[in-house]
């Protein structure tokens, strides 16, 4: 008879502790991945279960067999509007740079447009060559977007600059991007601007952005002076009629967008220092008028991807409990504009937003969500231009807003749904 020795114990009890270990570590994956989906109405389920895309290869792919579904569905569209719920998810960022790189490399698409200042992005791009990646990254876009996944994107837009195929880069918002030494930026127009006009604009850049930040930003009333805003449009409008004796060419009209921003920004502090929803409203009015810009006056002949907030890009006349009597961006746009446009919005079922540095959880009963959920994808896209067989006045849940089916249709082409999502990671 063997003896069992106190070797033997403590091996057995190594044994067993390893297992329990290891089937511990196995259920607990089997939890997280598991999300338990709400209930959806036959109805809503049946309309939209056979109409929903697996995106099967998730970020950082470069086959896009399965984004193939796009060619039919954008067809000879000329601008792709790119949404988000949130700046802060890092699955959001991650998708739309692997849709951006097919939509240029398959699709012809060869101009992006962000929500950041044009004078920022713009200069960024102009002098990319001269910069490293973080530098043309954090130079240009707003700082909620300084993460991993967007300077690998910035790498691919500073590669392609020099290549037989390049991507080109700019922003359409009006209010300055970040808290940066502009002097790298303002070094490019020194020789392009006579020295007298390069003096100016620095100092009506430098004195609009500041007064912009404390009366608008900082929300302090009392730093508005009448007779400061006029002097500086004056100011503006001055500096405009000096450019316009420069040779006519599209450096020219770019710089005298950056101008015509600064007089926008004056705009905002003279209506809106009273009324900080007046903010919103000629905030997104203008970033239209910044698109429909670029789209007529620079880039005729382009095909546009544009990157911004789902609440920018969609064709909504109010934005309702977020920001009310506020029409959007994409409401702003021409009749023309829309139609040459696809937009699609970006949602998450569950996880951490970031921001809100909680977990969130937008699945609510007869929700897109819950029909999206029970598919078990990661990642899911419906097309909302095809034909449904259901009532188009059914109402149905959608980032925890009740809507009609008709209301999402006027709002977006498409959704673009990220099964869990999770707070961006940033450079710093």
């Amino acid at each position: 008879m063997k003896i069992i020795t106190k070797k033997n114990i403590l091996f057995i009890i190594i044994l067993i502790y390893g297992y329990v270990l290891f089937s511990q570590t196995n259920n607990s994956k089997k939890i997280v991945n598991h999300i338990k989906c709400p209930s959806v109405n036959d109805d809503i389920r049946q309309a939209f279960s056979n109409r929903i895309i697996n995106i099967k290869n998730t970020y950082s792919s470069e086959n896009f067999e399965d984004l193939e579904f796009l060619k039919k569905i954008i067809g000879d569209k000329k601008y792709v509007f790119l949404g988000e719920s949130s700046h802060y998810v890092e699955e959001y960022s991650a998708i739309k740079e692997r849709l951006i790189k097919y939509l240029h490399k398959e699709k012809g698409f060869d101009v992006l447009l962000f929500e950041s200042d044009l004078f920022n992005c713009n200069t960024s791009y102009l002098i990319c060559n001269s910069l490293t990646v973080s530098e043309f990254l954090e130079n240009s876009i707003y700082d909620i977007w300084h993460t991993d996944v967007n300077y690998d994107l910035f790498n691919y837009i500073k590669e392609s600059k020099d290549s037989k195929n390049p991507l080109y880069f700019s922003g359409f918002d009006i209010k300055k991007s970040n808290i940066t030494d502009s002097r790298l930026l303002y070094h490019y127009y020194k020789n392009y601007l006579k020295a007298k006009d390069f003096t100016e604009f620095i100092a009506l850049d430098t004195i609009i952005n500041s007064y912009f930040n404390t009366v608008i930003l900082n929300k302090n009333k009392k730093e508005y002076q009448s007779d400061l805003s006029q002097n500086l449009t004056d100011r503006c409008n001055e500096l405009l009629n000096s450019i316009n004796t420069y040779k006519a060419n599209k450096e020219r009209d770019i710089f005298k967008r950056i101008i015509q921003d600064k007089i926008y920004l004056l705009n905002i502090i003279r209506q809106a220092n009273n009324n900080p929803q007046k903010y919103n409203v000629l905030r997104d009015k203008y970033m239209a008028e910044n698109l429909e810009w670029f789209a007529e006056k620079i880039f005729p002949d382009k095909k546009i991807i544009i990157w911004a907030h789902n609440q920018h890009i969609c064709d909504n006349p109010d934005l309702g409990k977020y920001i009310p009597e506020v029409p959007s961006m994409g409401h702003n746009i021409s009749e023309k504009m829309k139609e040459q446009s696809y937009v699609i919005g970006l949602f998450g079922l569950k996880g951490n937003e970031g921001w809100k540095k909680h977990d969130v959880n937008y699945m609510k009963k007869n929700s897109l969500e819950a029909v999206i959920c029970k598919t078990g994808n990661d990642i899911s896209f419906i097309d909302f231009t095809k034909k449904f067989n259901i009532d188009y006045n059914k109402k149905i849940y959608l980032w925890e807003q009740e809507k009609s089916i008709n209301k999402i249709k006027q709002l977006y082409d498409g959704l673009l749904f990220i099964r869990n999502i999770s707070a961006a990671k940033y450079l710093h």
